[in-house]
């Protein structure tokens, strides 16, 4: 089970209301003024750290989670938390923060993940949220072009204040067969941002742990980095998937991108 590799440390400040059998969360104030209030839930209970875990002081980084509504940003956290699906979409109000544990090959490590609403609601206070962050994740809807459109604004805003970090931009939700943007648009995210990109689904937990992996490696500055707790289930792959013939198109789509010089891109949206 993904909770095998993936702990909550409960940092709580208010109950988290989307769930009756959350725990009680107590009320304390921030220790960071400058930065806006933030909801820090209490979820699921952890798994008892081994022995060498307890030896160790985790390495902490704090992730920002962006993109526009209902691309799956609360959903990632949750499935990656508790393992559990959140088909019913509930709107997060200003930001939540959940703190995920990887045992790695090189010890424990603790995201801080903060979890933003839609940058409408966000307004000025966005600018607080990315201080002092470490990794960012920008997620888009596949089937959303809207939302793809999205995320050169959301680079822009978290780069202008968190500078250069690690950034991996990822396209949600390709178990739905009605896919509207392209593998060679995606890729040209990567190419001209800087950025790695994955395509994953919550829904089907495909590629559900890839984002943290490449973030964590990044950050430790060690490219070999493993997960070393033995996930019980294989991710299953997407409900729906694309002929060999389409998969092959992608594949060279894909190439074809990786090849052209930066400033002949003619992206619409990006």
């Amino acid at each position: 089970m993904l909770s095998q590799i993936f702990s909550l440390f409960t940092r709580g400040v208010k109950r988290r209301t989307p769930d009756g059998d959350d725990a009680a969360a107590r009320e304390e104030k921030s220790a960071d003024v400058d930065q806006p209030p933030v909801k820090r839930p209490t979820l699921a209970s952890s798994s008892s750290p081994s022995s060498t875990e307890q030896a160790q002081d985790p390495k902490s980084f704090k992730m920002v989670l962006l993109g526009d509504w209902e691309v799956g940003k609360t959903a990632l956290v949750r499935r990656l938390l508790t393992g559990e699906f959140q088909k019913l979409y509930r709107p997060t109000e200003g930001c939540e923060m959940s703190r995920l544990k990887l045992a790695t090959s090189r010890g424990p490590v603790v995201f801080e993940v903060w979890d933003t609403a839609g940058l409408e609601q966000l307004g000025g206070l966005k600018d607080g949220y990315y201080v002092r962050a470490d990794c960012a994740i920008v997620l888009f809807d596949v089937t959303n072009r809207e939302s793809f459109s999205s995320v050169q604004r959301w680079l822009q805003d978290f780069r202008r204040v968190a500078g250069q970090v690690p950034v991996v931009v990822a396209g949600n939700k390709i178990d739905l067969k009605d896919r509207a943007v392209k593998a060679q648009e995606s890729a040209g995210i990567s190419r001209r941002h800087g950025v790695q990109y994955y395509d994953l689904s919550v829904k089907s937990r495909f590629n559900l742990q890839a984002p943290l992996l490449w973030l964590v490696r990044r950050l430790l500055q060690e490219p070999s980095l493993q997960l070393t707790v033995e996930v019980a289930h294989e991710p299953q792959m997407p409900s729906f998937l694309p002929s060999l013939a389409e998969r092959k198109q992608a594949e060279r789509d894909l190439a074809e991108a990786r090849s052209v010089a930066i400033g002949s891109d003619s992206d619409e949206d990006l």
